[in-house]
């Protein structure tokens, strides 16, 4: 009976923190620029700015890490960029192009115009709950491949009705890989909310092909090493 009743109130304990970090909602503030040089920096705090936490990253430099409780530092730390040599980017892009080609799992081979839907209705929701009282962007936007600079393009089109109130001017680049830019944005998030409609997204028709195609690539990957 001791240990049901131990069971019982660390299950009711555990419940408890559940909900709290699933509806009391999190302040973030992110942002960021990259032209010849990148600067990213994120803030988020929770329970009326009780719990704190900040990360900044700059081209060259140490990415910082910052947690506050009760304006209290609780942990400071810096993690040192590695300095990496061009022979090896050269050979993790060659190896990055190669898995492209090769892999198996083609994302052609199930986007299509309902998963598109789904994707960009999630996306539209996603936002909706997010309500940035700021949002900026300006840049330019490329990838390696047009068909995904168009898929992307598209999305933002239809997200256009949620954007119209916010500064976005972003300029769509088809003939070569590009991202440059800068943005702000500050906000709130629920965790529960976000949970509901991922698993909105994953239940949905489409998402469940996504899973099913996933697990069959997994096994014939796994049957053609064996």
């Amino acid at each position: 009976m001791i240990w049901i009743s131990i069971l019982s109130t660390l299950f009711i304990t555990l419940l408890v923190l559940l909900s709290i970090v699933c509806c009391i909602p999190f302040e973030y503030a992110l942002s960021g620029q990259k032209y010849e040089t990148y600067f990213l920096e994120g803030k988020i705090s929770w329970i009326f700015g009780g719990l704190k936490a900040g990360i900044v990253m700059k081209s060259y430099k140490k990415m910082a890490f910052s947690l506050k409780l009760l304006n209290f530092d609780m942990l400071s730390q810096y993690a040192e960029k590695k300095k990496e040599k061009v022979a090896q980017e050269k050979d993790k892009a060659i190896q990055k192009e190669k898995k492209r080609k090769n892999s198996k799992l083609n994302i052609r081979e199930f986007l299509n115009k309902e998963l598109l839907e789904v994707i960009f209705r999630f996306a539209a929701e996603i936002f909706n709950h997010l309500k940035p009282r700021t949002l900026l962007m300006q840049g330019s936007i490329g990838f390696d491949d047009p068909y995904y600079t168009g898929i992307f393009w598209g999305g933002l089109n239809i997200l256009y009705p949620l954007l119209k109130d916010f500064d976005i001017q972003v300029v769509p680049i088809f003939h070569e890989e590009k991202l440059e830019g800068h943005f702000a944005i500050r906000g709130r998030i629920i965790i529960g909310v976000l949970i509901l409609l991922a698993i909105k997204l994953l239940l949905s028709k489409p998402g469940r092909n996504v899973i099913l195609h996933l697990m069959k690539s997994k096994k014939e990957e796994k049957a053609y090493v064996i």
